[in-house]
């Protein structure tokens, strides 16, 4: 049995018909190769993904560029409104 934290090491067969033996640290891809073979794909279809969603990220930067200056504006504008109106209303109550 592998030494994963999951495994109970204190387990025994109650019938003593079988031996439980665990491997010694660190050497699961070798005497599991099918375990290292599904993270090797795991990994590559993980960073296949991930970069994908960088691609798409990069692409859309220049799309949200544009979207952040047209909210940057009417903040701006919003605020000098405000600051107007303020002006106004303080003239008017004197």
């Amino acid at each position: 049995m592998d030494n994963c934290a999951g495994h109970d090491i204190n387990i025994c067969d109650p019938t003593g018909q079988v031996e439980i033996i665990f491997f010694p640290p660190n050497c699961t891809s070798v005497y599991q190769p099918l375990d290292q073979g599904i993270i090797s794909t795991l990994k590559t279809i993980y960073k296949k993904e991930m970069l994908s969603e960088f691609v798409v990220a990069y692409e859309k930067r220049e799309e949200l560029e544009v979207l952040a200056s047209q909210v940057n504006f009417h903040f701006y504008l919003f605020k000098t409104m405000h600051i107007k109106a303020i002006i106004f209303n303080l003239g008017k109550k004197r």
